[in-house]
């Protein structure tokens, strides 16, 4: 039954970096083996082979990203992940607090423009709920849930997407930047080492008042009219809550800040400020906010060559400590 085993493991371990396997493969198969013994099997279960799986690109993505830089882009990315689902699909989409009010606003955008989504304004409602959800399980639940519902969040942010981009179901209300964003939050996340409890209690918590904070510093509208329970959506998050010209600044002042770290040899700080600003690079080259000007163009490809910096450099650092041995335990973490 051994043989059998050790022919699933030499398969599976593909996933895994060359060197990292001739450095603990031997150690990794004993633990499998004695495991499969005591349970009197021989061959791997489903879950050994999904945990080889994440862990083979957990190791693959360390050779390039430190852990410890992709845990603190990760607690950043699951915060904001969380923060946007409350604020967008609870303020935007749903205000329950506007009662019969609300009722009568939405009625007649219902009747002549198109349709609403229940008690919600838009289908986007169901991939913040799947957002939030996930954040819940990178609290309490295994490892394998959080990134099953992170894996749910994308397909349905993409579906949701595509919805709004073409005008899918007469839903007024659905428009596709919010969940082409939650979209690449939630691929980001799933791809990163899982983050700390506690740094995503922290950011989730920093971004929730950002978002309700903004409207009344930068927005044409004040936070009072936003919680009124008026039918805005979730489709004005980038435009009256994350500001389209402090996005771009804001962007341009990341890449300025991490090329002046990488120059001073601060390349994990210059990471982690890169990567966390990918998400606001993306989605403002796609969708051209500040009149589509090819300067977006420009920032992410810039973003693109300061990030194969950082990540070349790093890898050079770092491939030691990542292909060492306490690394196996990837496999047994939560």
């Amino acid at each position: 039954m051994s043989l059998l085993l050790r022919r699933d493991f030499h398969r599976w371990s593909r996933w895994y970096p060359k060197r990292w396997c001739e450095r603990n493969g031997a150690a990794m198969l004993g633990t499998f083996l004695d495991v499969a013994d005591a349970e009197g099997r021989g061959r791997l279960t489903g879950g050994e082979k999904a945990a080889m799986v994440v862990g083979g690109l957990t190791a693959r993505a360390e050779a390039v990203v430190p852990r410890a830089v992709q845990s603190v882009v990760a607690a950043i990315f699951v915060g904001l992940l969380g923060a946007l689902g409350l604020f967008a699909g609870v303020v935007l989409e749903w205000a329950p607090w506007a009662g019969a009010a609300r009722a009568q606003i939405i009625a007649p955008f219902a009747t002549m423009n198109g349709l609403v989504f229940g008690p919600f304004l838009s289908p986007f409602a169901l991939v913040a709920a799947a957002g939030v959800t996930a954040v819940l399980a990178s609290l309490v639940a295994p490892d394998w849930l959080y990134r099953g519902l992170l894996a749910a969040t994308v397909v349905g942010g993409l579906i949701v997407a595509v919805m709004g981009h073409d005008g899918a179901g007469g839903f007024v209300f659905l428009h596709a930047a919010p969940a082409f964003f939650t979209c690449v939050l939630a691929a980001l996340a799933v791809l990163s080492a899982r983050p700390p409890r506690t740094a995503v209690l922290i950011s989730g918590g920093v971004w929730l008042m950002v978002l309700v904070v903004s409207p009344s510093l930068f927005g044409p509208l004040p936070l009072s009219h936003l919680v009124s329970g008026y039918p805005y959506g979730a489709s004005i998050i980038f435009d009256d809550v994350i500001q389209p010209a402090l996005t771009y600044f804001g962007c341009l002042l990341a890449l300025l800040t991490a090329a002046i770290l990488l120059a001073l040899h601060r390349a994990g700080l210059a990471a982690i400020i890169l990567l966390a600003s990918f998400p606001f690079f993306l989605l403002s080259t796609v969708h051209g906010w500040s009149g589509r000007a090819p300067m977006y163009v420009v920032i992410l490809i810039a973003a693109f060559a300061i990030a194969a910096a950082i990540a070349v450099a790093r890898s050079a650092t770092h491939r030691d400590a990542v292909l060492s041995d306490d690394r196996s335990q990837l496999l047994t973490e939560p």
